[in-house]
Parts: structure tokens; sequence; C-alpha cells
């Protein structure tokens, strides 16, 4: 904060702060982790830091599962086959929802399941215990990620999606279109009320930076991304400045219109798209014309 700017709570009008002083989220809490460790940020760190997916405490989510399994090697062997494939994946996952992972389906799937089963209360619990590794496991933590890992496996058999990826799941495009895989979904139930009060919210049902919310399965088993990162922008006040967009999906929703959602795909991509300033740049780009004819005053 520079000296003697207004941008503090205390200074700050609360007709124009509008917000709980010190009240943080899960974003906020990514984007405070990459930033607090940042020496020489380029446009490319920035470019990077917007199209973040990243699911915030996954350190602690797996500790919590490596000391679950550490703690009884009995309750490991008692594990089915695909739960302990799954136990696999996830000790070596390292949080970033990218839509080619498999780990990062497997994750979502033991995630939303705990929670299902555990409740908001329950899942906490497990949270802390990830948080506080010199602490013994309560008793009951080890036996809710078991039974998580077992009921992600079998939902994710039920589904047909035990060899899927993110993307195959996930996807970013309008209802009746094409659809692309997506990563850096919401990581939360299709019940919301599991997600009880804002601290739970952000604890339990976490948004990465890109904060794409997904609607439940439609009948092809997808999830199509219904709001996010919709309006994207990234400013970089250099000489001459730079400037970076995406839309999702596109320009405008009028059907018919080639611009209706031909940035789906950027977004897949993890891609944003220049803004161009300067004539010389944007009339190689202009694919039609209209003239206005002002008459004198």
């Amino acid at each position: 904060m520079f000296e003697g700017s207004p941008l503090t709570a205390d200074r700050y009008p609360d007709y124009i702060y509008n917000d709980v002083q010190d009240r943080i989220n899960s974003r906020g809490r990514r984007a405070v982790e990459v930033l607090s460790s940042a020496v020489n940020f380029t446009v490319d760190d920035a470019i990077e830091l917007a199209l973040d997916e990243k699911w915030v405490d996954t350190e602690h989510w797996r500790e919590v599962l490596r000391r679950s399994v550490a703690s009884d090697p009995d309750r490991l062997r008692r594990l089915s086959p695909a739960a302990r494939q799954l136990t696999d994946q996830l000790l070596r996952f390292d949080g970033h929802a990218r839509a080619e992972s498999k780990a990062a389906l497997g994750y979502w799937y033991w995630r939303t399941t705990l929670l299902a089963q555990a409740g908001a209360a329950g899942t906490r619990a497990v949270l802390d215990a990830g948080a506080r590794p010199s602490e013994p496991l309560a008793e009951g933590i080890a036996d809710r990620v078991a039974a998580a890992l077992e009921g992600a496996v079998t939902q994710m058999a039920k589904e047909g999606r035990t060899e899927a990826r993110l993307g195959d799941v996930f996807r970013i495009g309008r209802p009746g279109s094409p659809s692309y895989p997506v990563g850096g979904v919401a990581l939360a139930p299709d019940d919301r009320r599991l997600c009880e009060g804002l601290a739970s919210w952000n604890l339990l049902c976490v948004h990465t930076l890109r904060a794409f919310t997904a609607g439940a399965p439609d009948s092809s088993g997808h999830r199509l991304a219904q709001i996010g990162s919709r309006l994207l922008r990234l400013t970089v006040f250099s000489d001459p400045i730079q400037s970076f967009t995406l839309h999702n999906y596109g320009q405008t929703p009028r059907a018919g219109s080639p611009h209706r959602d031909d940035q789906a795909r950027l977004t897949s991509e993890r891609r944003l798209k220049p803004v161009l300033f300067e004539k010389a740049d944007l009339l190689p780009r202009v694919t039609s014309q209209t003239t206005l004819d002002v008459p004198p005053a």
C-alpha cells in the first residue's frame, strides 16, 4: 500500500468499500498465495494468474489423506482396487484443475462425495486434521476419508467416468452448440446447501481464479460452465499499453452470428486475445464496415 493511500478499510467510505473488513475468499487466498511469493512479476505471469486453475488448500487435503492411509495399514488393504488407485492419484495430485487431468476429476468426486457423506461440520474436521499435521488424527477422520474414496469410485463407475479426465465432464459452450473441455471449475456439489455459510463455502466449496460454476449433467453427461470469468480483462500499464480480454462464450448471444461462441475454444485452451489499439493493426482484421453520413447542422 502506498504511504497515505485512502485504500484502507479505516479510511474508505462505507458506501464505496461495501464489504466486511479483512474478509477473504478462496480466490483471494489463492491470489495472495501467488503474489506474496512473486519477485519479478512479468506479463506472462499476470496472464497465467488470470487463468489460474488451482484449488486452494490441496496440500492440506493431501496430507490428511496420507495420514489416514498411513495410520492403519489394514485400512488401506481393505480398500477396493479402484479406491487404492484413486488414493495413489490423489497423493500425487498438485491441485491444478486442468481439463486434461484424471486426478483432478477424481479429486472433485472425492471432495464432493466427502461433503455429501459427512456434511459441512464433518468435512471441516477432515480439513482441520490436514492443516494440523502435528496433532493426532481425531476419531473417525480416517474412516470418513476412506468412505469418501469408496463412494467416489462407485459414483465414477456408475457414471462411466473411471478413466475420464476433468474436461470430459466439465465443458464450456452454449447449450445446443459444440462444447470444449474446461478446467478451473468450482469444487462444489450439485446440492449447494451442503456449503453452509460463507466460511464453509470458502473452505469446503472453493472457486479457482477462473471461477467457473457448472450445472448438473445434461443428457450427454456433460456439465456446462454457466458462470465464471465471463468478461476477463487484463491491462498492463506498459509503454505502449498492453491489454488482453476473453469473453464467455463470445461477443454476442445472437443466433447465427459467428461471434456467438467463437471464444469458447479460447477459454478451453486457456488463451487470452490481445486488444488492438493501433489502426494499422486493426484494419487487416476488419470484416465489415458501416459508413454514417451526418447531415450539416
